[in-house]
C-alpha cells in the first residue's frame, strides 16, 4: 500500500524525516519562485516598452544602435563565458548531489 511508504522506510533505517512537511516546504518554495519570476519577467517586459518608447521618440537611429549592441554584447558574453559557466555550475550541482 503506498499510503504507508513512509512507514516501510522508517523501519527500514532510512533518516527520513517527516516527508509531508518536506513535500510541504518544497511546494511553498517553487510556487514562491515561480511567482517572483513571473512578476520579475512582467517588470523588464513593462520597463524595455516603456524605454524603448522614449529611445523611438528621441531617435530612431539611436534606437537600433541601442537594440544591436545588447543584442551582439549578448551573443559575445554568452559565447565566451556561457560554457564555461554551464560546466562549473554541473560540477557544483554534482558535488551538492553527492552530499
Amino acid at each position: 500500500d503506498e499510503s504507508q511508504a513512509y512507514y516501510r522506510l522508517k523501519l527500514q533505517g532510512s533518516d527520513l524525516d517527516n516527508p509531508d512537511q518536506r513535500i510541504a516546504q518544497d511546494t511553498g518554495q517553487f510556487t514562491h519562485a515561480v511567482l517572483e519570476f513571473t512578476v520579475t519577467v512582467l517588470q523588464a517586459v513593462i520597463v524595455i516598452l516603456t524605454q524603448s518608447g522614449m529611445l523611438i521618440s528621441i531617435s530612431w537611429e539611436l534606437f537600433l544602435f541601442v537594440v544591436g549592441y545588447s543584442l551582439f554584447m549578448n551573443l559575445v558574453t554568452f559565447g565566451v563565458f556561457g560554457g564555461r559557466l554551464t560546466s562549473t555550475q554541473r560540477a557544483v550541482l554534482g558535488q551538492e548531489a553527492s552530499f
